[in-house]
């Protein structure tokens, strides 16, 4: 498992910031308009009319993991444009616990921060951002959300509905079984946080665009969900690989949770010496991992949740509220569908966030 480094912009890059090319840029505009005497006085004022004072952002994510690095990424490259700094505290993804999410909320209260990013799994967590909130912060959600509790905060949201995108995974996955003879028999889903919110809705979602498909076509899926422990991708796929023998020619498909979930599943069904796309795994998030496996023809398709938008876009929002006094918008990122046909494109966005996330000194392979 890649690890990261330090994500708060304490830790910078050694080459010259936005900011300070939007500076020097500025300043250049100004002798060149016969402003010489103004010169970085100048450059400064209207820079700081465009980008306002220095704030400090924390994201407080529920689970901290793989797929954070886009997210990570988004964040510090909004903060390097806007002179702003970022951190992160969260939860490791294989212990997440509600007490300890609602915990780390308070930490960042403590650390006084202009905004704080948060993610809702669990409704334990809605008192510590409303104590944010009334403490001055500005409280944004990404990623996951509770529909119910967003709304009676009218809190803005960046990330992809999950049901919305089981909906995609099934009505693709359905008709792709039933073309190849397949109209009885198992699904497999598994979790990596079972009660999580938007993997459940994402498990649901799935099921409701099945069985609308099978409905038309005389077909019956039975989906059945297992935690995987994907967490720990080595403990992971000795589970999937029992599921495989245990379900045996009954077993159409799995679909997996999140990335650390399709990662696992599809290793497990190509250790188990099976053709690509015999078994053919889809699920959510794209990633190096996801990429290799849509590659080689064992993972059909992915939903895709646009990470990197999920740290840039909140940031953007939160300029756009304490300097412009918008109100923060809820937007969905989790549209996107990634399959052999375009993985080119994914796979090329994918090595530039890896390339930017080394120089940002938080990957460090």
């Amino acid at each position: 498992m890649t690890e990261y480094g330090d994500t708060t912009n304490e830790s910078r890059l050694t080459n010259v910031s936005r900011r300070q090319f939007l500076r020097r840029g500025l300043a250049a505009g100004a002798i060149a308009g016969g402003a010489l005497a103004l010169g970085e006085g100048m450059a400064s004022r209207a820079l700081a009319a465009t980008t306002g004072p220095k704030r400090k952002i924390i994201w407080v994510t529920h689970s901290i993991g793989e797929w954070n690095l886009a997210v990570d990424t988004g964040f510090m490259d909004f903060c390097d444009q806007a002179g702003w700094t970022y951190q992160k505290l969260g939860v490791p993804g294989a212990a997440f616990s509600a007490e300890d999410n609602v915990n780390q909320i308070k930490l960042a209260i403590q650390a006084k921060p202009d905004i704080i990013v948060g993610t809702i799994t669990d409704p334990a967590v809605e008192a510590p951002l409303v104590e944010a909130e009334k403490g001055g912060i500005l409280v944004l959600l990404n990623n996951s959300s509770n529909e119910e509790i967003r709304a009676a905060h009218n809190w803005g949201f960046v990330g992809a509905g999950g049901f919305g995108q089981g909906q995609l995974v099934g009505r693709r996955l359905a008709p792709l079984l039933i073309e190849k003879g397949k109209k009885n028999g198992v699904i497999g889903f598994g979790n990596a946080e079972p009660g999580h919110a938007v993997l459940r809705d994402r498990k649901e979602g799935t099921i409701a665009a099945l069985n609308e498909v099978a409905q038309k076509q005389g077909a019956k899926f039975t989906v059945e969900e297992f935690a995987d422990q994907s967490h720990d991708i080595a403990a992971s796929i000795p589970i999937y690989s029992t599921f495989l023998r245990s379900k045996g020619d009954s077993l159409l498909a799995i679909v997996g949770s999140g990335y650390s979930s399709m990662v696992a599943s599809y290793r497990a069904v190509e250790g188990a010496g099976l053709k690509p796309g015999s078994i053919p795994v889809t699920g959510f998030d794209t990633g190096p991992d996801i990429n290799e496996g849509i590659e080689k023809g064992y993972i059909i398709y992915s939903v895709e949740q646009e990470l990197y938008n999920q740290g840039y876009l909140p940031s953007a929002i939160a300029w756009s509220r304490l300097e412009r006094l918008n109100i923060p918008p809820v937007v969905n990122t989790g549209t996107a569908v990634v399959d052999k046909d375009n993985l080119k494109f994914f796979a090329d966005r994918t090595k530039i966030i890896l390339d930017r996330s080394k120089e940002l000194g938080i990957r460090h392979a």
